[in-house]
């Protein structure tokens, strides 16, 4: 795709989000309502994805051996039908088909702790992260079919496993658990815009993950899925994310507010 197709089908991308920002910025008052400490039950379990951000993942651990091995199973194994390979802790499998950096994915994990793990777990097991995995994996199978044929190697894909752990930090510092360079943050006195999407527990954090993902493989597309352009892919994603949650938070918001 050239350069002026990728920023054209980029900005649709974008207006969608910003059209649907604008007319929800519109209502006006609402937008203040987000804007707030977390009540008792999201502090509960604010702290808990905290607990899990900071807990490290060890292969000692049977727990943690067990999700690799669901993530394994997801992810992994349904590619490996023609061969004799099972799960393992170390193996360049896990690089192959989850872009992985290393052969043992508990070093890439490490930056997002248990919390990591699991949102590539949610996300291996969700319908829409089956689906972004599927499209990762046929640009990976397409990038092996052209090396065979005519012996180039092209970088065509992102690093699906290390994106899903910076979600998980970027998600975290939105949620105010964890700062954007590692610090913490005392989230029980801390002013937040996205807190309502906690009404659905852990599962509206990974949710965010996935819709992160979603917005980080559009634009990798709409940029023509370039090695050179993922940075600035990363960082206009955030910003759309933001938007987006805002709005989820909104109607998280709403719905309590109907309830009363």
């Amino acid at each position: 795709m050239g350069n002026s197709a990728s920023q054209a089908v980029g900005s649709v991308v974008g207006s969608v989000v910003d059209g649907a920002w604008n007319a929800a910025a519109s209502r006006g008052w609402l937008f203040t309502q987000l804007t707030r400490i977390p009540t008792t039950e999201e502090v509960a379990w604010l702290r808990k994805l905290e607990a899990k951000l900071t807990q490290k993942m060890r292969s000692e651990n049977t727990d943690d051996v067990a999700l690799l091995s669901r993530i394994w199973e997801s992810a992994i194994a349904p590619e490996l039908v023609n061969s004799t390979e099972d799960f393992s802790l170390c193996t360049q499998s896990w690089r192959s088909y989850l872009g992985f950096q290393r052969d043992e994915p508990l070093s890439d994990i490490r930056g997002g702790g248990r919390l990591a793990g699991e949102a590539i777990l949610y996300f291996c097991e969700s319908a829409k992260g089956q689906m972004l995995l599927q499209k990762c994996l046929t640009r990976r199978r397409a990038a092996l079919a052209k090396s065979a044929t005519d012996g180039t190697q092209t970088f065509n894909s992102y690093p699906l496993a290390p994106a899903i752990v910076n979600c998980v930090r970027n998600i975290g510092a939105m949620f105010n658990i964890c700062t954007e360079y590692g610090g913490t943050v005392d989230f029980t006195m801390t002013e937040g815009d996205i807190y309502s999407l906690l009404a659905k527990g852990e599962e509206g954090f990974f949710e965010a993950v996935v819709l992160s993902m979603e917005i980080i493989d559009s634009l990798f597309e709409a940029e023509g899925g370039g090695y050179m352009s993922f940075p600035s892919v990363n960082k206009r994603a955030l910003v759309m994310l933001e938007h987006q949650l805002k709005l989820q938070a909104l109607k998280e918001w709403e719905k309590s507010e109907s309830k009363l």
